[in-house]
């Protein structure tokens, strides 16, 4: 059909061909199938010139609509692949989700045709058979295929308030935390480990409480309110330090920080809206909950 029709724009088969790209005898090859296919004469031809029959004049009309039909959808696809739109499905660790609110909200008021799902949950998630476009993690990562981007080092620290310490102690090594209140933020059915210490001295523990909460926030409002020890990225708790509402524990066994790691599933044709995305999380590392890479 689009051969069809540049025959017809250009006026003869040696011009059609040389605006295709095709050799004259191709052209009109396949001109004569097109017209042995369809069983009607599309074309008078003589030496000099090129006339529609009555027939190639009403096929020509339907050729001539589908054929800019299929090239708007060309120029629309073309010209979105550079715009983010749809939908960006983000999986992530509790501990991280809640503080990323004022980057998510700065990235959909920069992209209106965007919207965003956030999934928050302790287990790492499968992000090719469950369709996420995009991870943040805390390492070391496990060997994969997926992509790793590496953002910065979060820093976290154990909290507890006066009125808690007052009432129990305070514990000065890790496995002191064995006798005491924690609060949870782990998904329930899940233990909740703590880690201590680096390099050889590295160690985890296993802790326990009877409050569970479901995110880094209300683990905040549980510590404060004197319900027990609990780890918070450090620069949530910057004012609740300062105003004696929250103490450090354990600082001299806190590990300096975990790096953190952006995941997605290929760099290959790397979508737009996810491009915008760590184009962003670039832009605003130093706002971020981790301390960015020096």
């Amino acid at each position: 059909m689009l051969l069809f029709v540049e025959v017809v724009a250009t006026g003869g088969i040696t011009a059609a061909a040389e605006r295709l790209g095709l050799r004259k005898s191709t052209v009109s090859r396949r001109l004569a199938a097109l017209e042995e296919r369809l069983g009607i004469r599309l074309l008078e031809r003589n030496t000099r010139r090129l006339r529609l029959t009555e027939a190639g004049r009403d096929y020509h009309a339907h050729c001539a609509r589908l054929v800019a039909e299929a090239r708007e959808v060309n120029r629309a696809v073309s010209e979105s692949r550079g715009t983010p739109q749809g939908t960006l499905r983000i999986a992530t660790l509790s501990l991280l989700g809640e503080l990323l609110t004022p980057l998510i909200s700065e990235f959909l008021l920069r992209q209106p045709r965007m919207r965003v799902e956030v999934s928050l949950a302790e287990a790492h998630v499968d992000l090719i058979a469950e369709e996420y476009d995009l991870a943040l993690r805390t390492g070391p990562l496990a060997d994969s295929t997926l992509v790793a981007r590496r953002l910065g080092r979060l820093r976290t620290g154990y909290y507890a308030s006066p009125s808690y310490l007052g009432r129990h102690g305070t514990p000065h090594t890790a496995d002191e935390l064995r006798g005491h209140e924690c609060v949870l933020l782990a998904e329930p059915g899940t233990d909740e480990v703590w880690y201590f210490g680096e390099g050889r001295r590295a160690k985890t523990v296993p802790v326990a409480g009877r409050l569970r909460v479901p995110s880094v926030r209300a683990g905040q409002t549980a510590a404060r309110a004197g319900l027990g020890v609990v780890r918070l990225p450090a620069s949530l708790v910057v004012d609740d330090v300062r105003g004696g509402m929250l103490v450090p524990v354990l600082e001299d066994v806190t590990p300096p920080g975990i790096p953190v790691f952006a995941v997605y599933p290929s760099s290959r044709q790397l979508p737009p809206k996810v491009r915008a995305f760590l184009t962003l999380l670039s832009e605003r590392s130093a706002t971020l909950p981790w301390e960015p890479e020096a």
